[in-house]
């Protein structure tokens, strides 16, 4: 499968099922995202609506790999709101069960990073004070 179109759907599928995991029950008893966070349902909302016009937009039209690290980003933050709000559920739910919706999140969010990843090109962004793009360590 060619880098694009696993991209594309990695991001598309992943958009649309963290969107759709934010209406199941992430934790006991029946609370679903849109209950049991104030502002970071919000955030997971968002970043699953840009992983499916991404997704789209990547299938459908002719620019790819995209420029930038919006997509990596975007993954990387809603794969760690997910991690986090598994590992520390919010107070109101303190101490209660995990459900579908939270292991759904988890799996949309993981493909959204790794999609936002294969959307840029694949490539590692590289920190360095001082270093060039191209640039080997040291030189």
């Amino acid at each position: 499968m060619p880098g694009r179109t696993l991209s594309g759907l990695l991001t598309l599928g992943g958009g649309l099922l963290l969107f759709i995991s934010l209406f199941v029950s992430w934790y006991d008893p029946g609370v679903d995202a849109w209950t049991a966070f104030e502002v970071l349902d919000l955030v997971l909302a968002a970043a699953g609506a840009y992983g499916a016009v991404l997704g789209a937009g990547i299938l459908v039209g002719n620019r790819w790999p995209l420029g930038g690290q919006g997509p990596l980003l975007i993954g990387g933050a809603a794969f760690a709101i997910v991690v986090v709000q598994l590992v520390e559920p919010p107070p109101v739910v303190h101490g209660a069960s995990l459900r579908t919706g939270a292991w759904l999140a988890l799996v949309a969010s993981a493909a959204l990073l790794v999609g936002g990843w294969l959307a840029t090109g694949g490539r590692v962004p590289r920190g360095g004070r001082g270093q060039r793009e191209g640039t080997p360590p040291g030189t």
